[in-house]
């Protein structure tokens, strides 16, 4: 860090020179456009703990959140005209927290924490045959909002939900082969899919869904079977067989199907509707589920407010105050300061450290994906996103780094991926002040 001054974070000011950010991201076979999955049917997996559950509960819907404290919590909801409840459990106990009845018009249905645009944490609920969801408190559980749905004619049934925060959307089923996707603001229905098994034939009967490592995960009525298939195509690309779990013939009397599924940051969390247990559990053939979950052990996918994980690194490498030459290294020799938060959908490409108009050190940070790349001015010391603007829709943002022109105004500069076109931002407003062209390695230019 000799080298760092307060400009780009080599600028002017000549305060002390500061550390430095690095996101730690681990990708097993996935470029941006996405590389098509290998398929695979098993029944390996692994337990790591059986925890106690109420056998009282008819589970539809299973899902790690946070409370309004920050404390990771479980949440389910449960079925049955007339005893249809929310709920949230203590994830180290496995004890009902809080429990609150729905209204008995209702039964109960899937449901899913996230967190909504004004940062807010929810839980949304879909129930069996009214077309009716609501919107609860993940804290207090109270019903903030009643809304209607429809999905697959003529009844219109809700089975499952489950979250993915890098699109802000809701995936749901209604029992049959048909996936529906929700815009997470507006619950309007962008998209639909037809779910195919491995070999060809449709699915239905999709029941409680858990979103995971960029796939759906779907449990099946009626079966012990949880299958995986991509958003896109509504292809499975991987199914599990977990009859072995806890065999039928070894339940207890009363204890129906397979049901509920949660990602953590170290195991899968299952149940099924009036199970006495839950399971914690592993898949050894799916070496990157957890690699984007956070360290609070509540997955990514379920809410914007599930942290990523950055490290503050320090790799020291041989260089003397003089400046010896540096001696070549491969190595996998570094030191953690500290670990920190950052936002779970930014699709990140480029991070610098930089100033504001003020002389405020900021993080400036640009992110990627078609209709959703972002630039953004963020909170050294909380982390939180200060001030975020979306880029044009037909550009994917790419790289991105803070300079101080010949002016001595401080500036952010953004490439893109594949329309040969960049950008200059104000670092302060992070308003646009131009546009330029430009050139690289023919033929794509990127």
């Amino acid at each position: 860090f000799a080298s760092s001054s307060k400009d780009g974070v080599a600028l002017d000011n000549g305060d002390e020179a500061k550390d430095l950010l690095a996101i730690v991201s681990v990708e097993e076979g996935a470029s941006e456009e996405g590389e098509q999955l290998q398929a695979a049917s098993t029944d390996t997996f692994s337990v790591i703990e059986q925890v106690d559950h109420d056998a009282s509960s008819f589970t539809q819907g299973l899902s790690y959140g946070y409370d309004n404290d920050g404390k990771l919590c479980i949440y389910e909801t449960t079925g049955l005209w007339g005893k249809s409840k929310v709920r949230r459990i203590d994830p180290d106990t496995f004890a009902v927290i809080k429990s609150v009845d729905i209204d008995s018009a209702y039964f109960g249905e899937g449901s899913t924490f996230y967190t909504d645009a004004d940062g807010n944490r929810r839980l949304i609920e879909i129930t069996w045959k009214k077309q009716t969801g609501f919107v609860y408190d993940a804290d207090t559980l109270e019903q903030l909002r009643e809304f209607s749905y429809t999905t697959t004619a003529p009844g219109h049934e809700g089975w499952g939900i489950t979250y993915d925060a890098s699109a802000q959307e809701f995936i749901v089923s209604d029992g049959s082969a048909n996936l529906y996707f929700w815009d997470r603001d507006t619950l309007a229905e962008k998209r639909s899919v037809k779910v195919t098994r491995l070999d060809g034939r449709e699915q239905d009967q999709l029941n409680e869904l858990e979103y995971m490592d960029g796939l759906v995960c779907c449990n099946i009525w009626y079966s012990d079977d949880i299958i995986c298939v991509e958003p896109e195509s509504g292809n499975s690309v991987r199914e599990y067989d977990m009859s072995s779990l806890w065999p039928v013939d070894e339940r207890n009397a009363g204890a129906d199907v397979l049901n509920g599924i949660a990602l953590g940051t170290d195991h899968v969390l299952i149940t099924g509707k009036l199970w006495d247990r839950m399971y914690k559990v592993d898949f050894p053939n799916w070496p990157t589920l957890f690699a984007s979950s956070s360290k609070d052990g509540v997955a990514l996918d379920n809410g914007d407010e599930a942290k990523d994980l950055l490290a503050i690194v320090s790799v020291e490498e041989g260089a003397s105050e003089e400046g010896e030459q540096l001696q070549a290294a491969s190595t996998d020799t570094f030191s953690v300061i500290e670990q920190v938060d950052h936002d779970a959908s930014s699709f990140t490409q480029g991070l610098s450290y930089g100033y504001d108009n003020d002389g405020k050190l900021c993080i400036y940070e640009t992110t990627g994906l078609w209709g959703k790349s972002k630039v953004r001015r963020i909170d050294p010391d909380t982390f939180a996103v200060i001030k975020s603007v979306d880029i044009d829709s037909a550009y994917f943002g790419e790289g991105s780094t803070f300079y101080t022109d010949a002016d001595g105004n401080r500036r952010l500069i953004e490439i893109t991926w594949k329309k040969q076109t960049g950008f200059v931002y104000d670092a302060d407003t992070l308003e646009q002040l131009r546009e330029f062209s430009y050139t690289t390695t023919a033929p794509g230019h990127e």
